[in-house]
């Protein structure tokens, strides 16, 4: 089985109003199954100011706790990613409507001044089926630039 590396940088250029930032979002979409359609989101903070792994991590988390009604978490710990860099951990739980839950798992990057928040997303259901092979990929995942 061959391993392909994805790099997203360097695609294009554009000029913005003096004032706005880059808030880079990308999303890796996956199957649709169970009725989800599964993806990988990667969200790219570009200036950081000096925080450290575990600020940008509850930083996330607290917004993600205040704002999501039937959020329940699962697990928050440190990790370590197949590369060595230090990484955080959230997997939690979302109810948006009765009998609809979706399973989160989300780790937390910090280097060279940026930081790196990637989800994935599954039902209870896939995440027996393809939840454990997509997350064992976002480990993979390695700041370039």
């Amino acid at each position: 089985m061959s391993v392909e590396k994805i790099i997203v940088d360097n695609k294009f250029k554009m000029t913005v109003p003096e004032g706005w930032q880059d808030q880079s979002i990308y999303r890796f979409v996956g199957p649709e199954l169970d009725g989800l359609q599964h993806a990988i989101t990667l969200t790219i903070d570009h200036a950081l100011e000096n925080q450290s792994l575990e600020q940008f991590s509850q930083l996330k988390i607290s917004a993600l706790r205040e704002t999501l009604q039937g959020y329940l978490e699962l697990k928050q710990k440190e990790i370590t990613l197949e590369n060595g860099t230090r990484a955080f951990e959230l997997v939690f739980r979302w109810t948006p409507v009765q009998n609809a839950v979706v399973l989160y798992h989300n780790i937390f990057i910090v280097a060279k001044q940026k930081g790196y928040s990637l989800a994935g997303q599954f039902t209870m259901d896939s995440y027996e089926m393809i939840g454990k092979a997509v997350v064992r990929k976002m480990y993979s995942f390695e700041p370039i630039g």
